[in-house]
């Protein structure tokens, strides 16, 4: 999972140049499956990002209002997580 913090709305991000840019940089190992879209990041007072709590959130939409997109197995995009996504990927339907 990777997250991106952002000022625009997450609908106008460029997924898939964003896919271009990672798959001609990273190996597909390395490309992130899951991207949470953040309006802010969540600092400690000496300003550490907060990962454990980004890590105990996880990719579950219930936990978080920040919008995820999925790069699933054989998509050649990053979509949208909805609920119904959500429940096939814990189903364990989609693979990763």
């Amino acid at each position: 999972m990777a997250s991106i913090k952002t000022t625009e709305n997450s609908k106008n991000l460029q997924f898939n140049e964003l896919l271009n840019l990672l798959q001609k940089n990273l190996p597909q190992y390395a490309i992130p499956k899951f991207i949470r879209v953040l309006r802010e990041l969540k600092t400690t007072s000496t300003f550490k990002i907060k990962k454990s709590e980004m890590k105990r959130i996880g990719f579950d939409i219930s936990k978080t209002n920040d919008p995820i997109y999925v790069l699933l197995l054989h998509s050649s995009e990053y979509i949208f997580l909805t609920e119904e996504i959500y429940k096939i990927i814990m189903n364990g339907k989609y693979r990763f």
